[in-house]
């Protein structure tokens, strides 16, 4: 590992960040105020709290530190990793307080096994994307000339305090995916007294590592509130950042992953490569959050374009893409618009891993259907306004 002793505060690249404290990197009003909400969340002694979850918090900090979030188009400004898993933890702790856990239990099993599932949400929350940083970024290491020197070893630890680095996505095919990846993490960020008490019931254990490793069929309730959280939380912050980027005020120069729209491609916007518009899927998104707002869609009719479900939201494909892209002289392929929105990762696939979803109408003589993207948080399309009541005629078809 090279000597910091003289590496200073200035970048040596315009575009290098510094490895911080986890101290430092928290220290900001946005993080200090999720703290506040996260420890009036957690009922637990002041003790308690440090061990099982600030430590961890400060674990996770330490490795993630100013990384964004990756290949998506959310949070992807320098520290958006920590900010996001930030929200998801403290969103997801708040919405665990309207259930009761495990389900189905009787009263007194509810209340001897509450603390076990509520640090079950917390650590499922805060570990679910830790596999972005092995297997979706590379980082390399910079000297004080802004030579590379090296890659960082997730491995081996978190970045020394002091060190600068650039970071870059990995865009290989065939690369593993992060979910089989996060629960190695586990022993790196969480006591092993907290790994031992998870373990120590089957029934958590299994929906922990559901959450972690991706099966959904696994992860249950605890599935279902880290996927809500995870939702409003990108949800969010697509509606108050839109494209561009923000300062996480750590003294940093926010930093956009994804490469701009090239002056010849915007001449002839017939024929933009869709893969290099940052904005495509924010705009399909505002478009349909407007239209809902203003009536102007639909909803739960017979031929409507999207439809609330017991399981939340039906966004009938392709329909509501081609309606989107015959609204926009620069698209002319619905299929890209879609594959865009679903790189958010607001919805939720099959048990066979595939996006779109089959749901049936009841009480008509011909056996009609339609297919969609289901989208678990309402919010995501109603905001903070009520959706409708499910549409009664419509079940998610069971092969």
């Amino acid at each position: 590992m090279p000597k910091l002793s003289f590496w200073s505060k200035k970048p040596p690249v315009s575009d290098a960040l510094r490895a911080l404290s986890a101290e430092v990197l928290l220290n900001s009003e946005p993080r200090r105020t999720r703290l506040r909400q996260l420890g009036a969340l957690v009922s637990v002694p002041h003790a308690s709290f440090s061990h099982l979850y600030r430590a961890p918090l400060l674990s996770f900090t330490r490795y993630v530190q100013q990384l964004p979030a990756p290949e998506t188009d959310h949070h992807t400004y320098p520290g958006g990793l920590l900010d996001h898993v930030l929200d998801v933890v403290v969103t997801a702790l708040s919405l665990r307080r309207g259930y009761l856990l495990p389900p189905g239990a009787q009263p007194e099993i509810v209340s001897r096994k509450q603390d076990l599932w509520t640090y079950a949400v917390f650590a499922a929350a805060l570990l679910r994307d830790i596999g972005q940083v092995a297997v979706e970024q590379r980082v390399t290491i910079v000297d004080k000339r802004g030579h590379a020197t090296g890659d960082w070893d997730v491995w081996r630890g978190p970045m020394d305090k002091g060190m600068w680095y650039r970071v870059s996505l990995v865009r290989d095919r065939n690369r593993i995916s992060r979910e089989p990846v996060a629960p190695l993490f586990a022993p790196l960020i969480l006591p092993a007294d907290a790994l031992s008490w998870l373990a120590s019931d089957a029934d958590v254990l299994s929906c922990w590592l559901g959450v972690l490793t991706g099966a959904q069929e696994r992860a249950g309730v605890l599935g279902d509130i880290v996927n809500r959280a995870d939702a409003a939380s990108i949800a969010n912050d697509l509606q108050a950042q839109g494209p561009g980027t923000k300062d996480v005020d750590i003294g940093t120069k926010p930093t956009r992953l994804h490469q701009p729209l090239t002056a010849s491609a915007a001449s002839n916007p017939k024929t933009t490569n869709i893969d290099q518009r940052g904005d495509l899927e924010h705009d399909f998104l505002g478009w349909l959050r407007n239209m809902v707002c203003a009536g102007k869609i639909p909803v739960n009719d017979m031929n409507a374009r999207i439809h609330t479900v017991p399981e939340g939201v039906l966004l009938v494909s392709p329909a509501v893409f081609k309606d989107f892209t015959a609204k926009r002289a620069d698209v002319d392929d619905w299929s890209s618009v879609q594959r865009r929105f679903q790189k958010l990762r607001v919805h939720r696939k099959t048990r066979d891993g595939a996006n779109i979803h089959r749901y049936e109408f009841s009480g008509i003589r011909k056996r009609a259907g339609i297919n969609g993207l289901l989208i678990p948080d309402p919010a995501v399309i109603f905001g903070d306004r009520p959706p409708p009541p499910p549409n009664p005629r419509l079940q998610l078809h069971v092969s």
